[in-house]
C-alpha cells in the first residue's frame, strides 16, 4: 500500500504540474501552494486511516503484525536493495551527465520554467515523454536536477518493494516475493534507469502499479482497484507512448481473462465467487479516469501538431510540421528497427535466448529473466488468476518490447512482471509435492544454467557498471568538497564549449544553432540551442549565401556552433557547398573551443578584404572545395598555430591539391609527416597560383624537411602582385626525392592562409571555373 500510496502522490503531482503549465501560472508559488493543500489533505486523511488502524489492531491482536519470515524476507530485500545500489543511491544526488536528459528532459524543463508555462517550443521533440518533463520541473522549480533523479531512484526502490508485496498477495508464501524482488534487482537495465531521469524508470513503475491494481480488481472484483488501475495507466500512457501501447495489452488481457472467467462462472464455479460483474457506470467512471490522467499530452499533441500521437500515423492526420517522408523516419527511427531480432516465427522461438545471450544487440543486458519464465507456462494450470495474469502481461509485454523499441532500458516492465510471477509459481512448486519440488528444481536449475552462460554479457553490463559506479562515487560533490563544474568537465562533453558560450554577452532567450547537432548540452548553456529540426528548414535549397545568412538571421539565431567531428559525413549538406555563409562577410568568428567554432551572425555582412581566411578550415567548411571535387584528408592530430587551431590538411605524394579562392597572399607551414622522418623521406614542397585561364601568377618551392628553420618543417609565402585581383587556383604538390607514393609519403599542412584582396567569387563562378579548367 505504501508504493501505491507513493505513485497516487506523483500522479497527482505530475497532473497538478500540467494543469499548472497549461494555465501558464507554472512558478515555484503556485507549485508549493497546490502541494501545500494536497498535503493537508493527505495527512488529514491518513490520520483518519492511522485511528481506524489503531482501533482495529485492539480488537484484532494479528493486524499490524507481521510473522518472522515476512520480516525476514523485508530485511532480505531491503539489505540487497542496501548492498546493490548504494553506489546508485549517491550517483543519484550527483549533478546530471546524461545525454538525453541535458539534451531533452531538463532542456525542455528549464525553458517551460522560464516561460512559467509548456511552450511550443520544438514539438517534434517534445511529443514524447511530456509528464517526465514535468517532473524535471518540479525538480528544478524546487531544487535542482538531483530531485528528480533522486524521485527516479525513490520509483525504483518502491518498484521491488511493490513485486515482493504483490507476489505474496497473489498466493506467494511470506517471503517468497523476496525471491522476486532480488530477480528483479539483477536485471541491469533495471539498476542503470534508476539512477537516471529518464522515463523508462518512471513508466516501469506506473505500469506496475496499474498492473497490481488490475490484479486485486480480478481478486476481489471492487470496481476501486479499476479506478486506480486506469489512473495509473494513464499517466504511464502519458509518459510515453510505450505506457499507451502497454495499457491496449492489459486491457486485452484483462477482457480474455474476463470472458474465460465468466463462462466458468456459469458453470457454478466456487473458485470465482468473488469475481467482478461489469456495470456501466463503474465501466464509464474508470475511462473517465483514464482518460483525465492520459489525454493533456495527446491534446497538446494534436492542437500544435494536427496528430495526437505524432509521428505515428501520419497518413490519417497529416501534419505541417514535416513532411510524409521525413514523419516516416522519425516513426521508424522511434521504432529503432535496426534492432529487431526479426520477424519470422523461428526468430520469435530463438528470442529468449537471443535477448539473454547477446545483450549488445540492446545496448544493455537482462539476464536470464526472460529466458527463466517459459518453464513457467508448464505450471501455468495450477496458478492463481492473479499469477496467470502477471505472466501473460510479462510475456506479451516483452514481445511487444522485441517488436517496437527493442532497446534494454525499456525492459524493466516486462522484468518485473517477469520476476513477480517467477516468485510465486516457484514458491507454488516447492510445496505441492514431491513432483513440484523436481519441477522447481528443474527451473531453478535452468536459471543457474542460464545465469551461468549468459555471464560475460551479464558481467559485462551489470558487474561493469557497478563497479564503474563505486569507483565514481561523486561524495566529493555531493558533500560540497568538489564543485559541479570541476565534476561536469571531465565527464560531460562540450563542456568547455557550454562555459565558453555562458560567458558571451547572450541572455536565457537568445537562439543559438549547432551543426552537427548534439554536440553541446542545451541543459548547461545559458541561451537556447535550436534542434536541428527547429533551424533545418532554413538551409533548404538556399539560393545563395547571403539568402541563407537572411534566413538564418530572420529565425531569430545569433550564434552558430560548428563541430569539426566528422566534417566529410555533412559534406551533402547544401550548408556546407559553394555559396556556404561560412565567410567572413557573413559570419565573426569569436572562438574555437574543444574542436568547436563558435560564429555570431553578422546583423549585416561585411565587404572586409584584409581577414585572413584559413584554407585548411575552408575546405573542410565547403567554403572552397578542392578543385577536383574529391574528398580532402586530414590528420587526426590536433596542434595550435598562432593561438588558432590547426587541422592538419594531407598532401600526398602524386596527389596535390588545387582551390578555387581569391587570394592577394598565400602562406602555408608545411611539417613532413613523423612516419616519414622516421623512415628517412625527403622531399620538396611546392606551393603556385595561376589564373583560371592558366596564366601562373606566383609559386615557390623548398625542400623538406628545412635545413634553417625548425626541423621538419618549411614556410612557403606566395605574394599576388596583379594590378587585378581575380580568383586564383591554388595548387599545394609534394614530391619525395625516392620518387615513391606509398601511405608514408606524405606532409601535413600546419598553416594554409589566404590573405584575399576582394570579395570572394560567387559559387557560379567558382564551379564554372572548377569545371571549365
Amino acid at each position: 500500500m505504501n508504493s501505491l500510496a507513493l505513485a497516487i502522490g506523483l500522479g497527482i503531482l505530475i497532473l497538478v504540474t500540467a494543469m499548472l503549465g497549461f494555465l501558464r501560472v507554472l512558478c515555484v508559488e503556485t507549485l508549493c501552494g497546490s502541494l501545500g493543500v494536497l498535503a493537508v489533505y493527505a495527512i488529514r486523511s491518513y490520520r483518519i486511516d492511522l485511528v481506524a488502524r489503531y482501533r482495529s489492531a485492539g480488537t484484532d491482536p494479528g493486524v499490524g503484525r507481521l510473522g518472522w519470515l515476512q520480516r525476514a524476507a523485508s530485511v532480505l530485500v531491503v539489505a540487497a536493495v542496501c548492498a546493490m545500489t548504494w553506489p546508485y543511491a549517491i550517483t543519484s544526488l550527483a549533478p546530471e551527465r546524461e545525454f538525453d536528459s541535458l539534451n531533452a528532459y531538463l532542456y525542455y524543463a528549464r525553458i517551460f520554467v522560464e516561460e512559467g508555462r509548456i511552450v511550443d517550443i520544438c514539438p517534434i521533440r517534445t511529443h514524447m515523454s511530456l509528464y517526465s518533463i514535468l517532473l524535471c520541473c518540479v525538480s528544478l522549480l524546487l531544487q535542482g536536477p538531483a530531485v528528480v533523479k533522486l524521485l527516479t531512484f525513490v520509483m525504483a526502490v518502491a518498484s521491488l518493494r511493490l513485486v515482493q508485496c504483490a507476489a505474496e498477495q497473489a498466493g506467494g508464501r511470506f517471503g517468497a516475493g523476496a525471491w522476486g524482488a532480488v530477480v528483479l534487482l539483477s536485471v541491469p537495465a533495471f539498476t542503470w534507469t534508476a539512477t537516471v531521469p529518464y522515463s523508462d524508470a518512471q513508466l516501469a513503475f506506473f505500469m506496475l502499479c496499474a498492473a497490481v491494481a488490475a490484479a486485486r480488481w480480478l481478486e476481489t472484483g471492487r470496481w476501486a482497484w479499476a479506478y486506480v488501475g486506469a489512473g495509473f495507466s494513464g499517466i504511464s500512457a502519458g509518459l510515453k507512448y510505450n505506457g499507451l501501447a502497454l495499457t491496449a495489452l492489459l486491457l486485452s488481457i484483462l477482457s480474455l481473462l474476463w470472458i474465460v472467467q465468466r463462462v466458468r462462472q456459469r458453470s457454478r464455479d466456487p473458485a470465482i465467487a468473488g469475481f467482478p460483474k461489469l456495470r456501466f457506470r463503474a465501466v464509464a467512471a474508470t475511462l473517465v479516469v483514464y482518460l483525465l490522467a492520459a489525454l493533456s499530452p495527446y491534446i497538446r499533441n494534436y492542437v500544435w501538431l494536427g496528430n495526437p500521437v505524432f509521428p505515428f500515423l501520419y497518413h490519417a492526420f497529416p501534419t505541417n510540421a514535416l513532411t510524409e517522408r521525413e514523419a516516416a523516419r522519425l516513426a521508424s527511427s522511434h521504432l529503432n528497427e535496426s534492432m529487431h531480432f526479426g520477424t519470422g516465427w523461428r526468430e520469435q522461438l530463438r528470442l529468449p535466448f537471443r535477448v539473454t545471450f547477446e545483450g549488445y544487440r540492446i545496448q544493455s543486458a537482462i539476464g536470464p529473466v526472460f529466458l527463466m519464465s517459459i518453464p513457467l507456462l508448464l505450471y501455468i494450470r495450477r496458478a492463481s488468476l492473479p499469477t496467470i495474469f502477471f505472466l501473460a502481461f510479462g510475456l506479451l509485454s516483452a514481445w511487444l518490447w522485441q517488436r517496437t523499441s527493442a532497446i534494454g532500458r525499456h525492459f524493466p516492465i516486462s522484468a518485473a512482471l517477469l520476476a513477480l510471477a517467477f516468485a510465486v509459481l516457484l514458491d507454488h512448486m516447492r510445496t505441492s509435492g514431491r513432483a513440484g519440488r523436481l519441477a522447481g528444481g528443474m527451473v531453478a536449475t535452468l536459471w543457474l544454467l542460464a545465469a551461468y552462460l549468459s555471464l560475460p554479457a551479464f558481467a559485462r553490463f551489470w558487474f561493469g557498471e557497478w563497479s564503474l559506479a563505486v569507483q565514481e562515487i561523486p561524495t566529493n560533490v555531493v558533500l560540497g568538497a568538489q564543485s559541479e563544474a570541476e565534476y561536469l568537465r571531465p565527464r560531460v562533453q562540450g563542456f568547455e564549449t557550454a562555459v565558453a558560450i555562458n560567458g558571451l554577452p547572450i541572455t536565457s532567450k537568445s537562439r543559438l544553432a549547432a551543426i552537427p547537432p548534439g554536440r553541446v548540452e542545451p541543459f548547461l548553456v545559458r541561451g537556447r540551442p535550436l534542434d536541428w529540426d527547429e533551424f533545418s528548414p532554413v538551409f533548404e535549397r538556399p539560393h545563395d549565401a547571403q539568402h541563407t545568412w537572411r534566413r538564418l538571421r530572420d529565425t531569430g539565431v545569433e550564434y552558430l556552433i560548428w563541430t569539426y567531428r566528422e566534417p566529410h559525413a555533412f559534406r551533402d549538406w547544401s550548408i556546407l557547398q559553394p555559396g556556404s555563409i561560412f565567410r567572413s562577410r557573413y559570419l565573426e568568428r569569436l572562438f574555437t573551443v574543444e574542436g568547436q567554432t563558435v560564429f555570431r551572425i553578422r546583423p549585416e555582412p561585411t565587404d572586409r578584404s584584409d581577414e585572413t581566411l584559413d584554407v585548411s578550415e575552408a575546405i573542410m567548411l565547403g567554403v572552397a572545395p578542392l578543385a577536383d571535387h574529391r574528398e580532402p584528408e586530414y590528420d587526426n592530430r590536433r596542434s595550435t598555430v598562432g593561438g588558432r587551431p590547426t587541422w592538419g590538411l594531407v598532401v600526398r605524394a602524386g596527389q596535390p591539391i588545387s582551390v578555387v579562392l581569391t587570394a592577394r597572399r598565400v602562406e602555408l607551414l608545411a611539417e613532413l609527416d613523423d612516419a616519414a622522418t622516421a623512415r628517412g623521406i625527403r622531399g620538396s614542397i611546392n606551393l603556385s597560383l595561376k589564373g583560371l585561364s592558366g596564366r601562373l601568377v606566383g609559386s615557390a618551392e623548398a625542400a623538406i624537411p628545412s635545413t634553417d628553420g625548425p626541423p621538419g618543417e618549411q614556410h612557403l609565402v606566395v605574394t599576388n602582385d596583379a594590378a587585378t585581383v581575380e580568383p586564383l587556383r591554388i595548387t599545394v604538390s609534394f614530391r619525395a626525392y625516392d620518387g615513391g607514393t606509398g601511405p608514408f609519403h606524405r606532409v601535413l599542412l600546419k598553416r594554409f592562409d589566404a590573405v584575399p584582396g576582394s570579395p570572394p567569387a560567387s559559387p557560379a563562378a567558382v564551379d564554372d571555373a572548377v569545371v571549365g579548367n
